[in-house]
C-alpha cells in the first residue's frame, strides 16, 4: 500500500482534493475552509483611490523682506490665520510581500488660503493674505486591523507645497525717496509671486467600509510667507 508521503501531489492537487471535500461533506458554507499560498497573489501590488474635501486651519507670519535697500525699504510684520477649503486625491499601495499592515500613500491637495490678519495698520485697514497652494504628500500609513470594516491607521512622511499667486494687501511699509530724504509711510501690496515649501506630515485617521476620516498636522519652510503650522480635516470616499 503506498503511503501519501509516496504520492506525487503537487501543491494544486492538494487543494483540489480539498475542494472536491469540502463540497462533498461541508454542507455550511464556511464549515471548511480552503487556504492556498498563492506566490504571484502575495506579491502583487494592491491598491485603492480616494477623493475628498475638508477644511484647513492654516497660520502665517510677514516673510522677511531683506531690509537694506537702497532707499532703506522697511515692512511691518503681521500674523494671518483662518480657515480655508481643501480638495485632494489620492491613492494607497500596499505591496503584501513586504508587511500587511503598512501602505505607501501619494495624495494631492489643492486649497485656495484667503486670511486677514488681526493686526492693524496705522491707517485702521486690516492686511490680507491671498495664495494658491497645490500640495504632494508622499508617506507611509500604518494600518491597525487591515482585514476589518473599521480599519484605524495612522500616516506620516514628506510634503512639498507650491504656491502662485501669493502676496499681501493693505500692508504698512516705509521708503526714503533719496538716502538723505525722510522716512515715507505708505499702505501697498507686496508681492511674493510664486513659492516653495517642504516640510513633513502626521496624523491619522479610520477607515469605516468606503469612507476616509482623517487629520493631519504639518509643518513646512521656503519662499513667501512664513507657514507656522497648519492642520487639514477631511473626508474621502474610498473605491
Amino acid at each position: 500500500m503506498t503511503g501519501i508521503a509516496e504520492m506525487e501531489m503537487t501543491s494544486e492537487d492538494l487543494t483540489k482534493m480539498v475542494k472536491r471535500y469540502d463540497e462533498q461533506y461541508c454542507e455550511v458554507e464556511g464549515d471548511c475552509i480552503v487556504f492556498h499560498y498563492d506566490k504571484k497573489k502575495a506579491a502583487t501590488v494592491s491598491h485603492r483611490f480616494y477623493v475628498g474635501a475638508g477644511i484647513s486651519y492654516a497660520s502665517y507670519s510677514s516673510p522677511d523682506y531683506g531690509l537694506g535697500h537702497a532707499y532703506d525699504l522697511r515692512c511691518s510684520e503681521y500674523n494671518y490665520s483662518g480657515v480655508a477649503p481643501t480638495f485632494l486625491v489620492g491613492a494607497d499601495l500596499h505591496f503584501p510581500i513586504f508587511s500587511r499592515y503598512m501602505n505607501a500613500q501619494v495624495e494631492l491637495s489643492y486649497t485656495p488660503h484667503r486670511y486677514t490678519a488681526s493686526d492693524v495698520t496705522q491707517e485702521g485697514s486690516h492686511p490680507k493674505l491671498t495664495t494658491n497652494e497645490l500640495a504632494g504628500r508622499l508617506g507611509i500609513s500604518y494600518v491597525f486591523c487591515p482585514e476589518a470594516r473599521i480599519k484605524p491607521f495612522l500616516q506620516g512622511g514628506l510634503n512639498i507645497s507650491w504656491h502662485t499667486g501669493m502676496k499681501e494687501e493693505n500692508v504698512s511699509y516705509k521708503y526714503r525717496i533719496d538716502p538723505n530724504s525722510e522716512l515715507i509711510t505708505r499702505v501697498g501690496t507686496m508681492e511674493h509671486g510664486k513659492a516653495t515649501k517642504l516640510g513633513i506630515y502626521l496624523g491619522g485617521g479610520i477607515d469605516i467600509w468606503h469612507i476616509r476620516i482623517s487629520a493631519i498636522w504639518r509643518k513646512a519652510g521656503g519662499g513667501g510667507a512664513n507657514e507656522k503650522g497648519c492642520g487639514i480635516l477631511s473626508a474621502a470616499y474610498l473605491f
